[in-house]
C-alpha cells in the first residue's frame, strides 16, 4: 500500500516533458511525412502510423494507463486493436481509389470560375 501511495505522489513532470517532446517531433514528422513524395497510399500508412505512436503516449502517460490493472489494459487494448485493423482494411481503398481531383492540378477545382481573373 504504501508503494502505492509513494508512486501516486511522485513528481510526473519530467515524464510530462519528454511525452511533450516526443509529441511535438510527431508532429514535425507528421508534416516532414505529408510533404515526402512516397505515393498517396505511402503518405497515408506514414501519417496514421505517427498519429497512432502519438495516442499512444497520451493514453500511456496522460490518461495514466501506466499505472493501470493488466485487466483494464485487456479492456484499452480491444478498441485500439479493433481501429488497427480497420484502418489497416481501408488503407488499400484510400492508396487505390480512383484519382481525387486534388492529385490533377487541370482538373475544374482549381479552374477560376468564367469571367474572373486567376490571382
Amino acid at each position: 500500500m504504501t508503494d502505492h501511495l509513494e508512486a501516486a505522489h511522485e513528481d510526473h513532470r519530467k515524464a510530462y516533458y519528454w511525452v511533450f517532446g516526443a509529441l511535438v517531433a510527431g508532429t514535425v514528422l507528421t508534416v516532414l511525412a505529408a510533404s515526402a513524395d512516397v505515393g498517396r497510399l505511402g503518405n497515408v500508412t506514414i501519417g496514421v502510423l505517427i498519429a497512432c505512436i502519438k495516442a499512444s503516449l497520451v493514453a500511456y502517460f496522460f490518461m495514466h494507463l501506466k499505472h493501470e490493472d493488466r485487466i483494464f489494459w485487456g479492456v484499452a487494448i480491444f478498441p485500439l486493436v479493433l481501429f488497427l485493423v480497420l484502418v489497416l482494411l481501408l488503407l488499400p481503398d484510400v492508396g487505390f481509389a480512383h484519382a481525387s481531383p486534388l492529385d490533377d492540378p487541370a482538373s475544374s477545382m482549381y479552374k477560376p470560375p468564367a469571367g474572373t481573373a486567376h490571382p
